[in-house]
């Protein structure tokens, strides 16, 4: 009875097990471990709680409305978007009834890309960290400091959607955020150019691993494209190059 009387009064956390330590007059080292024991215990309640709120966040965070038009210069729809502040606007109650905030971090890199990162920390201490890195972007008729802005803007939309498992109905529809992506501006002209050549743009996409011009990964594929469907569209256009690009085999663009 007196053993399992004992075992009964044990403290339960290493909170009470330092309390414990500190009265019974423990030596430096083991109060150390107990510190460590603590913090590591402390972590993952707080990770626990992190977890748990994150789900209550996913399943009563509000749809996002996709207001934000691109347009192509024709005036004609090209696609919707959720842009960052009505997200943002969207998720806060939800966000705070849930014990979360955000904020945005970004690392810029020689290439001219930068890494935005979106770090979500929950009241009971757990932080995660989600980054996007956005590839050196040219808008229309834009200056250097307008296309960083362009790039950060985009990049934190993205990051924060990710941090918190939202899905806004953007081009990318499988919710997965692409390394490196082309710029709504690109998609546009692309579009466009496909558009003045009368090309079925169906086999660049299948091609190009992609559902959308918007979903095109930037690189050195869409450059290829690019430039065989400028081809097409100059006073020297050749149709055998024509054939070769669009006669829907995969093989195409190599």
């Amino acid at each position: 009875m007196t053993g399992k009387s004992q075992v009964a009064e044990l403290p339960a956390t290493p909170d009470a097990l330092m309390r414990l330590a500190v009265e019974t007059g423990a030596d430096v080292e083991r109060l150390d471990k107990l510190m460590q024991l603590q913090e590591r215990w402390q972590a993952g309640q707080a990770r626990q709680a992190f977890l748990a709120a994150l789900a209550d966040f996913q399943r009563d965070c509000p749809a996002l409305p996709k207001t934000k038009e691109v347009k192509k210069r024709d005036g004609g729809l090209l696609y919707k978007f959720a842009p960052l502040p009505e997200i943002c606007a969207t998720i806060s109650a939800t966000e705070h009834t849930c014990g979360f905030t955000h904020r945005f971090d970004q690392e810029d890199h020689e290439n001219g890309a930068v890494t935005v990162k979106c770090i979500i920390a929950h009241r009971a201490g757990h932080a995660e960290t989600t980054s996007v890195t956005i590839p050196p972007t040219k808008g229309q008729n834009t200056n250097e400091a307008q296309n960083k802005g362009i790039m950060i803007s985009y990049g934190r939309r993205y990051a924060l959607c990710g941090a918190y498992g939202m899905v806004t109905g953007d081009p990318d529809t499988d919710g997965n955020v692409p390394p490196e992506m082309i710029s709504a501006d690109q998609a546009v002209e692309f579009a466009e150019l496909a558009e003045q050549t009368g090309t079925d743009l169906g086999p660049i996409l299948a091609w190009m691993g992609c559902d959308s011009c918007e979903t095109m990964p930037a690189g050195p594929k869409y450059e290829q494209a690019v430039a065989k469907l400028r081809k097409l569209s100059g006073p020297d256009a050749d149709p055998d190059v024509e054939q070769e690009l669009f006669d829907n085999k995969p093989r195409p663009i190599e």
